[in-house]
């Protein structure tokens, strides 16, 4: 990885949770909520993946990731992150809400190998994946964990 621009060291952390300590005006998001950040921050002005909520399939490689390329992580004491770019987490599923980004790579593999393999006999799916790796199956088949909400940041250029 490498640290954001200007600076010479950085900030760890890609796989995170926490609660949230203080939401600003308009924020939806409540302090004690529990959350988990999307690592990738879309590219600016916004390709057509990132403006559709596809940051994972950035067009232009011009993209963020916190702890990772050019944005500090969340090795810390506290995080400063936009509403758009954090997933509600239900209570009770909070002390597995550090496995979503993991999990997350595991759905999108699966999403993508389907995509491309249309039609193939397959015996497993995301959600089989998510109870194999969380070992816990009612966790995975009875939780669905909402999508974050749409990000100005997001939306494609002209579109704003």
């Amino acid at each position: 990885g490498y640290p954001p621009p200007g600076e010479r060291r950085l900030t760890i952390g890609h796989e995170a949770a926490g609660q949230v300590v203080h939401a600003g005006p308009g924020v939806t998001l409540s302090p004690g909520d529990w959350v988990t950040p999307m690592i990738r921050r879309p590219c600016a002005p916004a390709c057509a993946e990132c403006g559709r909520g596809r940051r994972d399939l950035c067009l232009t490689g011009g993209f963020t990731e916190r702890g990772i390329f050019g944005a500090h992580g969340y090795f810390a004491e506290l995080a400063l992150d936009a509403e758009c770019d954090l997933v509600r987490v239900p209570p009770r599923l909070a002390r597995h809400a550090v496995l979503v980004e993991p999990l997350s790579v595991v759905e999108k593999t699966v999403e993508r190998a389907l995509a491309i393999h249309p039609g193939t006999p397959r015996t497993a799916g995301t959600r089989t994946a998510r109870c194999a790796l969380t070992s816990s199956p009612t966790l995975a088949s009875k939780t669905a964990l909402p999508r974050p909400t749409p990000c100005w940041r997001c939306a494609p250029a002209g579109s704003r």
